[in-house]
């Protein structure tokens, strides 16, 4: 018998015995059974016979194999003859007993059997191998995954997905009861031999956030293994149990802490016995914040697979998450790694580096090269190989090209990432009337609110009498301009509410035309005075070309930088028209090839257009997309009048920007507070939710419809 074992296990003893801490370089190191550091030595032949000494515990020359194996598992060498020989399929002298692998593996990992069974295994098939499989259960209380476990092995999950769960023995927890968890199947099974009723085994040294719930109202104590990893995975499990479980407590195993491959339960239970593993439970320490515990890595896991469109989605997840939920990254860097998706486009919000724009935020598509940045930033990209002794090794990777190119060239996110519609410097309202005041990203409007000022609070029921105040209040920047009629001073005023309040129009504004009779009469500080309420800096210079084809191209710029207001100052001698300013004013998105290239893109239009030129003339079909406001001066010399109510009339405007800016707010709120009532049959073709919300809160305020001014023949076409 003991010459067909010999034969049998050569060349494998290295499987059968599966001694832990073993390495092939022939060192001293520390003893699987006594401990210490460097007492323990594997023979150089160990592979084939099996022998090794230890300078305390096993005297060298104490035997082979067979020896080895009746050492480590504490038995007489005649049963660790008729275990080998079941193990190895060999008959004896009688008939030998058919190999249990549920038994062997038990034996093998130094699991009580009994407590094994608890956790459901069967035996399976990976491949052509025989072995013990056990559930692995998900967030929800599913068994939806496997391990599976044999000799010589320390096991590996289901391939593919379903590396992340729990192992529990035949049930989830309940409130109430106590509950140990510990890292893996076999250290969890140790402890049920012990007599602790609940234990659960984590995949890995700590556990997924999302599995806390399961443990809401229980008792929980960590056991973690001696090593750095062991101890952390612990801290960062009681954080995301903190809350949740009724109480959270650590126990610290006897022995030192080592870099990595520490002690876990079976050995300190082999090497100091049971008292040891249940002294360090009783005396487990209530969790608390550990500060080295934050230089771990926390990013979540992905596992790259041949099914690239699931690796995908899960790496788009945690892009849509970046910044939002990484507590570990600085403010400002958190802010601007965040991924947002703007008409099928990943885009990132990114501060202007030139010093007088006073940190003013711009939306800029994300390039490849930096969506490689940010995934690395989001998670762990992760490969599954075998090492030489045919353990399972997970290596973290870079992003993959095809990986870059699938996330960069979707075009749909699946509601993963945050849609991003505008940005906002001042405080406005939703399409539904509500306020927006929260710094920060409003996810019902699409708009990220970055104020660059402190405005006062708004109250949320104006009256009629306050919108009216308020109005006068803004028609005030406006006393010292010679505008011909009361309907020019509406539609001033329906101008700054379009740029305040340009969120809630479902729908097109039209283009703010200022006509005069002459130079200097003031018709481009008109339209800075708006802009200088609602953005807090001067309105955007653009030149008018007839050439069709450049407007195009200015318009798509537009587009894409998200331009909240463009001016077409000082047209002269030229009519204002074209089919791309009409398609931009009559239009919600606007599709066209991006600049530099011939990939078609879509953006969102919600630009507000004006114009300002003495004797303005309008082209194409642009002459019902107008709105005009007629300046008209007596003076000679405009440029030259001194008699102003505001002297420095721009300053004064910057210096009250706040108080004039929520006035227009309030115009807009107690108008919906009141319900939207409409005034009357009035209409404006293509701009017909324009006329609901802005004309029909200044002719409910009291005061002269802004459509008059087309009505009155001011509009005209060459």
């Amino acid at each position: 018998m003991i010459d067909h074992i010999h034969r049998a296990a050569s060349d494998r003893w290295h499987e059968i015995l599966s001694l832990p801490l073993l390495r092939d370089d022939h060192q001293g190191q520390p003893c699987p059974k006594c401990g210490g550091t460097d007492r323990f030595h594997v023979d150089r032949d160990y592979s084939k016979n099996g022998k090794v000494y230890c300078r305390s515990c096993l005297p060298k020359g104490s035997g082979d194999g067979i020896g080895t194996y009746a050492w480590f598992h504490g038995v007489e060498n005649g049963e660790a003859i008729t275990r080998l020989a079941s193990e190895l399929s060999i008959a004896g002298d009688s008939d030998s007993p058919k190999l249990d692998l549920i038994d062997a593996v038990c034996r093998d990992k130094r699991m009580p059997r009994d407590a094994f069974m608890r956790f459901g295994p069967t035996i399976e098939k990976r491949g052509k191998l025989d072995v013990v499989r056990i559930p692995v259960w998900d967030a929800k209380g599913n068994q939806h995954s496997f391990f599976d476990l044999w000799r010589g092995d320390k096991g590996k999950f289901k391939r593919g997905e379903g590396s992340q769960g729990l192992f529990l023995p035949g049930r989830l927890p309940k409130a109430g009861e106590q509950w140990l968890l510990v890292e893996g199947v076999k250290d969890a099974s140790a402890l049920i031999g012990l007599g602790y009723e609940h234990v659960c085994g984590l995949p890995t040294n700590s556990m997924n956030a999302g599995y806390a719930a399961l443990f809401r109202g229980c008792d929980v104590c960590i056991v973690p293994d001696l090593d750095i990893a062991g101890q952390h995975g612990a801290q960062q499990t009681g954080g995301r149990l903190i809350g949740i479980a009724t109480s959270v407590r650590i126990a610290r195993l006897t022995g030192d802490v080592v870099d990595k491959s520490g002690q876990d339960v079976r050995d300190v239970l082999r090497q100091r016995g049971a008292d040891a593993v249940r002294s360090a439970i009783d005396g487990a320490s209530p969790w608390e914040p550990v500060e080295s515990a934050q230089s771990k890595d926390e990013r979540p896991e992905v596992l790259l697979i041949l099914n690239e469109a699931i690796v995908a989605d899960q790496v788009i997840k945690h892009l849509g998450n970046l910044g939002w939920i990484t507590d570990s990254l600085p403010a400002r860097i958190r802010e601007q790694s965040k991924v947002y998706v703007r008409a099928g486009q990943l885009v990132h919000v990114v501060p202007s580096e030139d010093p007088s724009a006073g940190g003013r935020l711009g939306i800029h598509e994300i390039p490849p090269a930096i969506i490689r940045e940010r995934i690395t930033q989001a998670c762990q990209l992760q490969t599954e190989g075998t090492a030489p002794q045919g353990n399972t090794v997970i290596k973290p990777v870079r992003p993959p090209k095809w990986l870059i190119d699938a996330i960069a060239y979707r075009g749909h996110y699946g509601g993963l990432i945050r849609s991003l519609i505008g940005i906002i410097q001042s405080t406005t309202l939703r399409a539904d009337g509500t306020i927006i005041q929260k710094a920060g990203y409003d996810s019902a409007s699409g708009l990220i609110y970055s104020p660059n000022a402190e405005y006062p609070p708004i109250a949320e029921n104006p009256s009629k009498e306050d919108a009216y105040r308020s109005a006068s209040e803004i028609l005030d920047c406006i006393a010292d301009f010679p505008l011909v009629g009361d309907s020019d001073r509406s539609a001033w005023l329906s101008l700054v509410l379009s740029m305040v309040a340009r969120s809630c129009i479902d729908g097109c504004t039209p283009m703010f035309a200022i006509d005069a009779n002459c130079r200097g009469a003031g018709k481009s500080m008109l339209i800075d005075v708006a802009s200088i309420i609602t953005y807090g800096y001067h309105a955007g210079r653009k030149t008018f070309t007839d050439d069709d084809t450049e407007l195009r191209k200015l318009t798509t710029s537009v587009a894409m930088a998200s331009s909240q207001c463009v001016l077409f100052d000082n047209v002269a001698d030229i009519t204002l028209g074209g089919s791309s300013i009409d398609a931009a004013i009559t239009g919600t998105t606007w599709s066209d090839r991006k600049l530099g290239g011939n990939e078609i893109g879509s953006w969102p239009m919600l630009t507000v257009w004006a114009a300002t030129g003495n004797n303005l003339s309008y082209g194409s079909d642009l002459g019902r997309r107008v709105l005009p406001i007629r300046l008209h001066t007596p003076e000679e010399k405009p440029e030259h009048r001194q008699d102003f109510k505001h002297p420095n009339l721009l300053n004064w405007v910057a210096e009250n920007r706040s108080r004039l800016a929520v006035a227009a707010i309030t115009i807009l709120r107690a108008y919906f507070v009141a319900g939207c009532l409409k005034m009357d049959s009035t209409t404006w073709g293509s701009f017909e939710s324009w006329t609901s919300v802005i004309r029909g809160a200044i002719v409910w305020t009291g005061l002269a419809c802004p459509l008059t001014n087309r009505k009155s023949g001011a509009v005209l076409r060459r």
